[in-house]
């Protein structure tokens, strides 16, 4: 069984349980959380952008999901739904009832255990009824039975385990891609990493698209802005904007606020004082 944390709020408002993939999957899974409220509260969370497709298979009350300006994405009020690549954030609501296992996929974790292109849910949240997979609806109802977070988180990295192994590995050359845009952090030029691997720019283009939900280029700017957070969330004192907009390949400082604006929401500074949680 998977080694489980289970973590408490002292109010008893919250509790959270997470766990790592199995071995084999530590390309396609980040990892697993199971996550349970009990507050007449409703719990304001802001997802900035990220490389990660959440996998959310509930067993209590729906989500809120709204975009930047209020506007829906694809609805007001989901259950169980995964959520495709999306180079902005959204603001995800809670009504205090939340009970659901989260399973963290890379995007090529995502195509092939959804068996799809992730163009096709790409800048949305689509409910897993909407998939038509019946696997889907009997795993929500095997989690919700499993005795206890331990024993749920378990049987969610069985279930990945089983179901990818009966679909196709992804293209090498993609997976190639993926790494090096990685590895570089999204620094690395586009028309270099096409020029590694023999393909032109339009071709690397569809065919990364088709396993990952966005270009290239979409994902080395998700790569930047990751790095351009990390560096900051791990200065010691106040941030040196213009030493990380350096390092973290953009133009410059008004590059950087303007790729924040986008994909968290807000200036640096103020994504760096925002609380994790908002409460109504």
């Amino acid at each position: 069984m998977l080694q489980a944390t289970v973590e408490r709020c002292p109010e008893g408002r919250w509790e959270m349980a997470r766990a790592q993939p199995s071995a084999e999957l530590g390309q396609l899974v980040v990892g697993y959380a199971g996550y349970a409220e009990a507050t007449d509260l409703r719990i304001w969370r802001r997802e900035v952008a990220t490389l990660t497709v959440p996998l959310i298979i509930s067993f209590g009350s729906a989500f809120s999901i709204r975009g930047m300006g209020g506007d829906p994405v694809q609805g007001e009020r989901h259950g169980s739904f995964v959520a495709g690549l999306l180079p902005g954030c959204v603001d995800v609501a809670s009504d205090g009832r939340a009970r659901c296992v989260q399973v963290d996929l890379t995007p090529l974790g995502a195509s092939r255990l959804l068996g799809m292109p992730m163009t096709e849910i790409a800048g949305q949240c689509v409910a897993l009824d909407d998939l038509f997979d019946a696997e889907l609806v009997q795993i929500r109802d095997r989690l919700a039975e499993a005795a206890g977070w331990p024993e749920r988180l378990d049987l969610a990295d069985r279930w990945v385990r089983q179901r990818v192994a009966r679909t196709r590995p992804p293209s090498p050359a993609v997976v190639y891609a993926w790494q090096r845009l990685r590895d570089s952090d999204g620094r690395m030029a586009i028309g270099d990493l096409a020029r590694e691997i023999g393909w032109s720019r339009k071709h690397l283009a569809h065919c990364f698209a088709a396993e990952i939900g966005g270009g290239p280029k979409l994902v080395a700017r998700v790569l930047r802005f990751d790095l351009a957070r990390r560096l900051a969330e791990r200065s010691p004192a106040r941030p040196d904007w213009a030493d990380i907009a350096a390092e973290a390949g953009y133009s410059d400082q008004s590059h950087l606020v303007r790729e924040f604006a986008l994909m968290a929401g807000d200036t640096p500074t103020g994504y760096l004082a925002r609380p994790p949680e908002r409460l109504d």
